[in-house]
């Protein structure tokens, strides 16, 4: 089976409960992780530790979310990011990315390249830096945010981490889409395009006071916390 994971915002809890109590996924299925794994929530730190002891058993595909980018642009003098923050750290931390930084207990006033050379676990910064910007299946492409006329080897790397769909008219291709990033709070949103694609988005809203959700690729099943 392949399992989608949507926005998880470093809510440990409901990480754990979706997984262990709800998924119960077996060493076999593929477990593919939208991104956002941090900020917001209280416990950023303990999510990635979680994954990181999670893949060392099971089938994982870790994407990157905006948030994700947003922290490695604020902490990584020499990284290029998707989109210009200005100014980077200030960005971050009005995003929710001080909750992270509690949750590594690091003072916000370090110097922020010293917090991502002196302060950030040596496995975190792996974890972070080899994050996929998307994951393609025969019928399915998997993304943060979105895409809209062009796969996701050609669309502009802005519109993966941080594009919203007003309508289901913008997504363009064929293969069926599952992203995240857009908050519905109560449920998936699942529409079709005109080319008789599916669009699953799949963040209800996790480290916003919603449930986080995920969802069968086969069955089209879904389960939430």
């Amino acid at each position: 089976m392949i399992y989608t994971i949507g926005d998880i915002h470093g809510e440990l809890y409901q990480l754990r409960k979706l997984i262990e109590d709800k998924i119960k996924p077996s060493p076999s299925d593929i477990n593919i992780f939208l991104g956002d794994y941090i900020d917001r929530g209280p416990q950023s730190k303990e999510v990635i530790d979680y994954l990181l002891e999670f893949e060392k058993i099971y089938n994982c595909v870790f994407l990157k979310g905006n948030h994700e980018d947003m922290m490695l642009f604020a902490l990584k003098n020499k990284y290029h990011p998707v989109y210009d923050y200005d100014p980077p750290l200030d960005v971050w931390l009005m995003n929710g990315g001080r909750s992270t930084l509690r949750s590594y207990d690091i003072s916000v006033y370090y110097k922020p390249e010293n917090i991502w050379e002196n302060e950030i676990p040596e496995e975190h910064k792996v974890f972070y830096d080899n994050l996929r910007m998307y994951y393609e299946t025969d019928d399915y492409y998997y993304v943060h945010a979105g895409l809209t006329k062009n796969s996701p080897e050609e669309a502009d790397p802005y519109e993966i981490l941080w594009f919203r769909y007003d309508y289901p008219t913008q997504y363009k291709l064929s293969k069926n889409l599952i992203y995240g990033h857009t908050p519905h709070k109560y449920d998936i949103r699942k529409e079709k395009n005109k080319n008789g694609a599916l669009m699953i988005d799949i963040d209800t809203g996790c480290g916003k006071g919603g449930k986080l959700t995920g969802y069968c690729v086969e069955t089209g099943d879904y389960k939430q916390t």
